[in-house]
């Protein structure tokens, strides 16, 4: 993982990612060069920081496309303020972080065989069904996700992580897919196998 500022390396969650992902043999996702890091405080400091996706000031982190020096990126968006504010342990920022790679090294493998409005208009497709359809993989892609945090040995501090989403009114849109996926995690239906992010 590049660290887009040195600092950014020096967050605590930081080390607890790494020695997680060593237990348990996936250090080379860590290492891996394309994936970047950045906390949330330093977008402004970006070329480009209105390409960052607005969501993140309403979450823990965010993963999407970016270009960093001309080459294509995973970037993992932290929000150390929002994970603050909601009083997170370090344990639990790092199964945040984990949860991000698990969007870049365990993902749903229907999601990009979801129709977007172009397909359905030149396959006379039903665009409703189709965006009901992108609701469920995305929902599914954020269990493929966590289904990465509980094999690297954090199930326990994602719940609590869920479980203090759930109890702020700032979460109250997304309470549906948390229950379903706090429900997934505790049912131990959670050995999901996905692919990396094309």
């Amino acid at each position: 993982m590049r660290f887009i500022f040195e600092i950014d390396k020096q967050l605590a969650p930081i080390a607890i990612v790494e020695q997680k992902l060593s237990d348990n043999n996936h250090l080379d996702d860590f290492n891996c060069d394309s994936i970047a890091f950045l906390s949330s405080d330093k977008t402004k400091d970006l070329k480009n920081p209105e390409l960052i996706s607005s969501i993140i000031w309403k979450s823990f982190a965010i993963t999407q496309k970016f270009c960093l020096d001309n080459c294509k990126v995973d970037l993992i968006v932290f929000n150390n303020n929002e994970c603050n504010r909601l009083k997170l342990s370090d344990d639990e920022k790092a199964s945040v972080i984990i949860h991000e790679l698990g969007h870049v090294f365990n993902r749903n493998p229907q999601i990009d065989k979801i129709p977007n409005l172009h397909d359905c208009l030149d396959k006379g497709l039903n665009y409703n069904d189709a965006k009901q359809k992108t609701k469920e993989e995305k929902d599914n892609d954020e269990l493929y996700a966590d289904s990465y945090v509980v094999k690297n040995g954090l199930k326990n501090e994602l719940e609590s992580c869920i479980n203090k989403s759930l109890d702020d009114d700032a979460y109250s849109k997304m309470k549906e897919t948390l229950k379903m996926r706090l429900n997934f995690i505790r049912n131990n239906n959670i050995n999901l196998i996905g692919e990396r992010k094309k």
